[in-house]
């Protein structure tokens, strides 16, 4: 397993996938941070943790279902996860809610640090650990090595990471990470009283 600073740096990069974001006085603009979503390809991010929730409802409503045996009422449980998946896209995927994300990090963040982010991510090198992420992450959390010593990224993808990492915009991202993670609770929770009406249809429905 990773020793303990390595964990440090893997959490820390976690944030950059999902949480770029740092604070100072004098507010990013809005297509500013839409240029960093875009080089870090924030939609694919977050697709990936829809898939994610859509793999955890699948598995609760099977647990839940496990004495269903006749094929109709397999039928009807499959008809069932399909609705929620495409009310949970609707309410919750990245068309819906990336507006109000990009709004979050244009009022927490500053220009100057918004462009940092942008500098690193928008270039070759932020490019390529973007696209080599999952394989770091997966590498790091079987413990073949740190980012410095890692069989994914090469030398200069690595020196130049950990050089982004420690720069100010970076040492800020890490500071405001709780409050973003906050205020992104609060869009999600807000998307999820709004399909809870919805929800509630699907789930008696299935179960009449």
């Amino acid at each position: 397993m990773p020793d303990n600073g390595t964990m440090r740096l893997l959490l820390t990069f976690a944030y950059a996938l999902l949480l770029t974001v740092s604070a100072g006085a004098g507010a990013a603009t809005r297509e500013s941070v839409d240029t960093l979503f875009a080089s870090m390809q924030m939609d694919k991010s977050w697709d990936a943790s829809m898939l994610a929730m859509k793999d955890a409802l699948g598995r609760q409503l099977t647990h839940a279902s496990a004495d269903l045996q006749t094929a109709p009422d397999q039928q009807r449980l499959g008809n069932a996860m399909d609705r929620l998946w495409a009310l949970m896209r609707t309410e919750l995927g990245w068309p819906a809610v990336g507006a109000e994300i990009s709004q979050i990090y244009a009022d927490l963040f500053t220009q100057d640090e918004i462009d940092a982010m942008n500098a690193f991510y928008g270039s070759p090198t932020g490019r390529a650990v973007m696209s080599k992420a999952p394989a770091l992450m997966g590498a790091m959390m079987q413990g073949r090595g740190d980012l410095a010593h890692n069989d994914v990224l090469t030398p200069e993808e690595s020196a130049a990471f950990e050089a982004f990492m420690h720069s100010p915009a970076a040492e800020s991202m890490k500071a405001k990470a709780a409050l973003v993670r906050e205020r992104l609770a609060r869009v999600t929770q807000a998307h999820l009283a709004h399909m809870r009406p919805q929800m509630q249809q699907i789930v008696q429905g299935f179960q009449q």
